[in-house]
Formats: structure tokens, sequence, C-alpha cells
């Protein structure tokens, strides 16, 4: 009898098909973690700069408050009657403004609309003293104001947005 040692050629083209299907597996993998990862980190910048957005209106209010103004100039301030509608404010120039929907702009790991280098990131910041939301229900609708927060970014083709709700009250 003749016993042969080795293997046969289809039992090698078995073996390679095997370990390039487990190759693809894993690239494909890899692939898909590191897309899954990216839009993560997007997701996060864009809670950020939805809660930066929320702190710049209270912001306002709080500096109108140590200056001594009144709640009259805070509304005023953010608006006609407190209401301004797609706006965009940074933290360096806290002024609520309606703009041309500009990118912010990445300048030493800050974003703002004036100095840097274009990002992925619109923010657009909505005010309103009507009476909607729960400042109708909890409180009296002209002591209160809705912010709302919406984040927008392209990726791979796909558009995200992030939104976030608060209210602010008048405490003077």
């Amino acid at each position: 009898m003749n016993k042969r040692k080795g293997f046969t050629l289809i039992e090698t083209l078995f073996a390679l098909v095997i370990l390039t299907t487990g190759f693809f597996s894993v690239f494909a993998l890899l692939r898909k973690s590191i897309s899954v990862t990216t839009t993560s980190i997007n997701q996060l910048i864009a809670a950020n700069l939805a809660q930066e957005g929320v702190e710049i209106i209270r912001n306002i209010r709080d500096s109108h408050y140590v200056s001594g103004d009144d709640w009259a100039d805070v509304l005023i301030s953010l608006g006609t009657d407190g209401n301004c509608d797609d706006c965009e404010a940074d933290i360096e120039n806290i002024i609520l403004e309606d703009k041309t929907d500009p990118y912010l702009k990445i300048n030493s790991d800050m974003y703002q609309y004036a100095l840097g280098n274009e990002s992925i990131f619109k923010r657009r910041i909505s005010v309103s003293n009507d009476g909607s939301g729960l400042c109708g229900e909890l409180v009296i609708p002209g002591d209160c104001i809705m912010i709302e927060v919406d984040v927008f970014w392209n990726e791979r083709g796909n558009e995200f947005t992030f939104s976030a709700e608060d209210y602010i009250y008048n405490f003077y």
C-alpha cells in the first residue's frame, strides 16, 4: 500500500477558501467598527455643541441679571419679545442673531463662527417666549423661555441631527 503524506490540491484549496473568508470577515468587522466609532465621536461632539447652545442662552440671561437689568431686557436681547427662530450664537459672540446657516469653525478645540477651519457641524438655536412646551403648563408663560438647539452634520452621505430642549425662568 502506498500511503501519501501531505495535502491534496483540493484540501489546499479548501483551506485557502476558509482562510480568505476569515480574513475578509475580520476586515469587514474592522471597517464597520471604525465607521461606528466615527459616528459615536460626532454624536458626542454634537451633544456638547447643543449643550453649549443652551448655556449661551443661560449666559445671556445671567449677564443681564448681574448687570441689574430686568427680565424685559433679557427678552429684548433674545429677539423680539424673547422669540428667535433658527438663530446663531457662539461662545465668543453671545449675541443671538439670524444668519445664513454657516458651518461652525474649529479653532484650537473651540467651535465658533469667526475663526478656524470649517467643521462638519451647523448649530441652530431657537428661543420662544410664547408659552409653548412646559412653559405654558408649569409657570406664567411670560416668565419662561423655551430653548431648542439643533446640531446638524453630514457623514458618509447621511444627515444626522442632535436636538436638545431646555427652559430658563424669570428668577428676578
